[in-house]
């Protein structure tokens, strides 16, 4: 119970505060239908210029607030006010035209120096724009308008084609023969090379072409004459004859097989020893095992090999190196289709034969002849 009593009291006084506080304000607080003494002083000049009779309400001095209360009664509303100030403010003769679009509104003069000030209530100021400035930004977009018309209107001279470019100063010089200058030239020597002392940019290498298998190249090799005319090839392999039809040359299969060493394309080695390739389109003779087409009544194409063999189960096949295909003079009797042993005599060719770099053959010989030759 005492603390409700006590909110009761508290509530009372801060009422009371409240109210001794509002009643001060309202006590010193100026009033607003009272006019400023600067503003009376221009209401008075005015009233005189303009031949007003009468007291003047604005030749009243100002009063505090306790007499402006009293006095309140019969001082002049604030309607009569504001239109004795707008009388008094107004300007004597306005005779500048208004802008177009712009309502007339009559404009305050500057506020004076000293303690005048402008009356409440007072009408918004509105400027007329800068009609010179305008104008002026009207005739230059004319003028530029005009000039791009002309320009796009001009007819191009005969046989030359219309240009979009401004057009080029008169001051520009002219050569012999009256034309103008071109504006720019090519710029003599390679646009492309790089400048002195600038970084030259390494060039891309391109890889070698792949050699061909079919086509070695030929690797040279070391010959020897001996005394009784024969040819020491590579310190190895004795060669004898001239290589011609009446005196071939006379080889062995020791050298014809020692071509492996440099040339399977195969493993990519791809070069013919030189002692091999002097025998193509030379005549050679060389003696070892032959054999004929099996079921044939009579042929002119048989193998002259290193070794052996039947044409079928019966001894060892032969390689690229080790054989000869043979191509018949003449076409072979039966007496010859029996032999397997003799000596074959031709032209002598190296063409290498493959298929998917597996070498089928080598060595060939045509226009040859056999002849039987003891073992």
């Amino acid at each position: 119970m005492k603390v409700f009593w006590g909110l009761i009291a508290i509530l009372a006084i801060v009422t009371a505060m409240l109210l001794i506080g509002g009643g001060g304000r309202g006590a010193g607080a100026p009033s607003r239908d009272a006019a400023p003494s600067g503003v009376a002083d221009d209401l008075r000049a005015s009233n005189e210029s303009d031949g007003i009779a009468g007291e003047s309400i604005a030749a009243q001095p100002a009063t505090s607030a306790p007499e402006r209360d009293d006095q309140r009664a019969s001082s002049p509303s604030p309607a009569e006010k504001a239109a004795a100030i707008d009388a008094a403010q107004a300007p004597e003769s306005n005779d500048s035209p208004a802008a177009p679009g712009v309502e007339s509104v009559a404009s305050e003069p500057a506020p004076r120096s000293g303690n005048s000030a402008v009356a409440p209530n007072a009408p918004a100021v509105l400027t007329s724009p800068d009609l010179q400035g305008k104008s002026n930004i009207e005739t230059e977009l004319d003028a530029l308008i005009k000039d791009l018309q002309e320009s796009a209107t001009q007819t191009p001279a005969d046989g030359e084609a219309p240009s979009l470019q401004s057009p080029k100063d008169d001051s520009a010089p002219a050569d012999a023969g009256g034309e103008r200058s071109a504006e720019s030239k090519e710029p003599e020597g390679d646009e492309t090379a790089p400048a002195e002392g600038a970084p030259v940019p390494a060039q891309e290498e391109k890889p070698a072409p792949k050699a061909d298998p079919a086509r070695p190249t030929t690797r040279p090799s070391k010959f020897e004459v001996r005394e009784d005319g024969s040819i020491l090839a590579d310190d190895r392999f004795v060669i004898r004859g001239k290589g011609t039809k009446e005196d071939p040359y006379q080889v062995t299969w020791d050298m014809l097989v020692a071509t492996s060493e440099l040339y399977d394309p195969r493993r990519e080695r791809l070069q013919l020893p030189e002692r091999v390739k002097m025998l193509d389109g030379k005549y050679v003779t060389i003696v070892g095992y032959v054999t004929f087409p099996i079921v044939a009544e009579s042929a002119d194409e048989m193998l002259a090999m290193l070794n052996s063999w039947d044409g079928c189960c019966i001894g060892v096949p032969p390689t690229p190196y080790d054989a000869v295909e043979v191509r018949l003079r003449d076409a072979a009797t039966a007496e010859q289709m029996l032999m397997n042993w003799g000596r074959i005599t031709g032209r002598f060719k190296v063409e290498p034969y493959l298929a998917a770099n597996w070498l089928l053959g080598l060595y060939l010989m045509e226009d040859a002849v056999l002849k039987a030759e003891g073992m």
